[in-house]
């Protein structure tokens, strides 16, 4: 929804440049720490699950779940490349296949909008009794729908599409893998693997937008 407003904003032309965005993200940001500390509750610590960190990371890469590991670094790894890819390069990408800027603005609107939508599908799968159906069908949608992304014409419909379709699947695989990733650890190493998942996917995040970048300076 954050994704929203900024669209809106720059579809607006309610910035001076490419800057103001950010800073007003970031301002934004500062101005909710206060109301989080005095509304979160304090964290409470399980000590009977304490494990060393030594420990807790030999568990991580145990025989019986270092190959779980590595496939949700996969997942969340080019997840991530995606997102941000798309996040930081969208409208960019969509101008020089011939849309314009304020086309170009409304598909990463709904791009946005999509996501959230995603988000909320995610969860929902992951309340049901087919985890392993529903996530399938996210992963698939999301390969399909880039390669839709990727073969549309200059035209306003089809990119509108392709990019809801991508927000929404996209999104959707991102709740279904922060969800499950806890789950593949045991209570005592929880944090460190899914912490060490997130890191990974983090990497995407840097790695996407220089991905799209340097594939643009190619002519690509």
């Amino acid at each position: 929804l954050g994704g929203v407003i900024v669209s809106l904003v720059a579809m607006e032309g309610l910035h001076v440049d490419w800057r103001t965005i950010f800073i007003a993200g970031g301002i934004a940001h500062l101005l909710l720490i206060v109301p989080l500390m005095l509304a979160l509750p304090a964290l409470r610590v399980d000590k009977s699950h304490k494990t060393s960190d030594k420990g807790a990371w030999q568990q991580v890469f145990a025989p019986g779940t270092v190959t779980r590991s590595v496939l949700l670094w996969v997942g969340f790894f080019f997840g991530i490349v995606v997102l941000y890819l798309l996040l930081n390069w969208l409208p960019t990408l969509l101008v020089a296949r011939g849309l314009d800027r304020s086309q170009a603005g409304l598909i990463q609107l709904i791009f946005n909008v999509a996501g959230a939508i995603g988000g909320l599908l995610g969860g929902f799968f992951l309340d049901g009794e087919r985890k392993v159906l529903n996530g399938t069908i996210c992963f698939a949608l999301l390969v399909l729908s880039l390669v839709l992304l990727g073969a549309a014409p200059a035209s306003l419909a089809m990119n509108a599409i392709a990019a809801f379709l991508v927000g929404v699947s996209v999104m959707a695989s991102q709740s279904l893998l922060y969800g499950i990733a806890p789950q593949c650890y045991d209570t005592a190493v929880r944090g460190t693997g899914v912490g060490l998942a997130v890191a990974v996917g983090r990497a995407g995040s840097v790695v996407g937008p220089l991905l799209a970048g340097g594939l643009v300076a190619a002519g690509r």
